[in-house]
């Protein structure tokens, strides 16, 4: 298994050994509603 940063602008880095242990953290927006006869609902509303 090959392991590659990628950043939005395309470039990209290769990892040449694979790490013993991958850690990934993404903040995202949830908007909350609460809908009758189903509670509350999570909706993605983009990312941090």
């Amino acid at each position: 298994m090959d392991i590659f940063l990628r950043d939005p602008a395309g470039e990209q880095l290769r990892f040449p050994v694979n790490p013993q242990e991958i850690q990934i953290k993404s903040e995202k927006q949830l908007e909350t509603i609460n809908i009758i006869n189903l509670g509350e609902v999570d909706f993605p509303n983009g990312r941090r």
